[in-house]
């Protein structure tokens, strides 16, 4: 795995990174397929004279599924903002976290969903069937004294 500290890239494990100064810092483990690994340290003098050792098991990416149909169907789908296709759609690969769903069609309302993606979600595939609501229009009628004014 790369190892990062304080965002600088140092090398891959193993790796023995020397001359940490005092204060506290930040080791990131980045593998791709992996969660990043994150670690805040804090090097006290009496720290200073010590080798730490982190051994962490890196944890395989896992995804979710959702599958998003709509009424009426062929809505545009996006996801943290990016298009992903039109309804009705099983969209894989939705990693742990918070995500945003968005469904937009022209002349509907857009209907926006925040989920949260957790361990216990992993297996499952999430269905949103959402009704959109149809933007309504007004008319306005307009007279006025004398006849024939501009608007």
């Amino acid at each position: 795995a790369d190892i990062y500290i304080d965002g600088t890239h140092m090398g891959r494990t193993p790796l023995t990174v020397s001359g940490i100064t005092l204060g506290e810092h930040e080791i990131e483990l980045r593998k791709s397929g992996y969660q990043t690994w994150v670690k805040e340290i804090d090097v006290t003098e009496a720290a200073l004279r010590t080798t730490w050792s982190y051994n962490p098991t890196l944890i395989g990416v896992t995804y979710a599924g959702i599958r998003i149909t709509s009424k009426p169907a062929d809505a545009d789908i996006y996801i943290d903002g990016i298009h992903m296709g039109r309804t009705p759609l099983t969209v894989s690969g939705i990693t742990l976290g918070e995500h945003e769903i968005e469904l937009r069609k022209s002349g509907y309302q857009t209907w926006v969903k925040e989920i949260d993606v957790t361990e216990a979600a992993l297996r499952t595939t999430w269905s949103y069937n959402p009704t959109l609501i149809g933007v309504t229009y007004a008319g306005i009628r307009i007279t006025s004294k004398p006849a024939d004014a501009d608007i």
